[in-house]
């Protein structure tokens, strides 16, 4: 009798879980959708996160992320390859032909082969410093040759002020030639050195004739005259001017690079050994592939490590172990809710859950007890 009261009781005692499961996750891309748009409008700010996986594991993380049930939406895509390696850009072609014109004395053709005269601090800006050296060596020496001993001289001069090598091709040279080239080279070596410094509106390294570097901001020491300088950092487009010292501090304003240009900076820094899991690489990376949030998996038996980062500044790293399939979910909502992308779980004493249960419980032991507790009605019987 006692049970049978108790039942509808029983039975309440369910609602509360009832109320706060979750419905079944639908892994189509409508689904996620849909939890997205549920998401406070803060929340929704921050969808989708894009997942890029640095390993061999990125087909098994796909499969995983369509299993998740966090209500954000993930895009997973590959990781930027590897750079190509530059050409010439007719580099070859420009020596043989401007060889070929000294040979037969035909130096005006032996000039126009080799173009203008920036094209020798194009190539020191572009971290190629031996064909900075053989441009200027064939432009000087047919100048020289040319009868133009002016114009020999300050390209020699600028070759010496530079730290240019002296190439091989100076066999063919006059030994005319060869003593203006000892004589300048000698003549810049003995001036005394200046200082010159150089700062710019990004962090990153200048580099000076494809020699000398150093951290922005910072001062080197250098022959007076010309330098052509180099200003190269991680998410920056590199840049060259070519500047005089002793003069003003040099100030580099980089522009910010390319998805593109991102992609090659990533791509050259992890294959040069460096950390992908570290706060410049990780910046490089969201850049590169266009994502406001990223996460970094890093599958590394026993455990996977986890990397958010948002807007590019702001970073957080978490790690699991266990299987990709079963930790990547509780990864995922570690990193998320540590970078305030999801709202952390409510505490207990909030979850309206809790407290139905907890009066239903207590009504239910209230009843229990006055049941137990009450007194059955007395009957007297008299018998004769």
């Amino acid at each position: 009798m006692v049970f049978a009261r108790l039942l509808p009781f029983l039975a309440l005692l369910h609602a509360p879980s009832a109320l706060s499961a979750q419905p079944a996750s639908d892994t189509s891309e409508r689904g996620s959708a849909e939890r997205a748009s549920a998401l406070p409008d803060s929340d929704r700010a921050h969808a989708p996160v894009t997942l890029v996986v640095h390993g061999a594991s990125t087909a098994r993380v796909r499969e995983a992320a369509r299993r998740t049930r966090l209500p954000i939406t993930l895009r997973v895509v590959d990781p930027p390859r590897s750079a190509t390696a530059p050409s010439d850009d007719g580099d070859a072609s420009t020596f043989a032909l401007a060889r070929a014109a000294y040979v037969d004395a035909d130096f005006e053709a032996c000039l126009d082969a080799l173009g203008e005269p920036t094209r020798v601090d194009d190539a020191l800006g572009r971290h190629r410093r031996s064909v900075a050296a053989r441009l200027a060596f064939w432009r000087a020496a047919c100048a020289f040759a040319a009868g133009d001993e002016p114009a020999a001289t300050r390209v020699v001069e600028r070759m010496a002020t530079m730290r240019l090598p002296i190439p091989s091709d100076v066999e063919l040279a006059s030994p005319t030639f060869e003593r203006l080239l000892s004589e300048s080279y000698a003549t810049v070596a003995a001036r005394a050195p200046v200082e010159a410094r150089f700062d710019a509106t990004s962090s990153g390294v200048v580099v000076v004739d494809d020699l000398d570097r150093c951290a922005t901001p910072c001062a080197l020491t250098l022959p007076p005259g010309d330098h052509v300088v180099r200003f190269e950092g991680p998410g920056s487009t590199p840049l060259h001017v070519t500047a005089r010292f002793p003069g003003d501090p040099l100030h580099l304003e980089p522009s910010p690079a390319s998805p593109t240009l991102a992609a090659e900076q990533w791509s050259a820094r992890v294959a040069s050994g460096a950390d992908p899991e570290d706060a410049i690489s990780l910046r490089l990376l969201a850049q590169a592939i266009r994502a406001r949030n990223l996460v970094l998996l890093t599958p590394e038996a026993p455990e996977l490590r986890g990397a958010l980062v948002i807007d590019g500044r702001r970073i957080t790293r978490a790690a699991r172990e266990g299987e990709l399939e079963t930790s990547l979910e509780p990864l995922l909502r570690e990193l998320l809710v540590e970078g305030a992308v999801l709202e952390p779980p409510p505490p207990l004493w909030r979850r309206p859950g809790l407290w139905i249960g907890v009066v239903l419980t207590a009504a239910v032991v209230a009843t229990v007890t006055a049941l137990l507790v009450r007194e059955p009605p007395t009957r007297t019987e008299l018998g004769f």
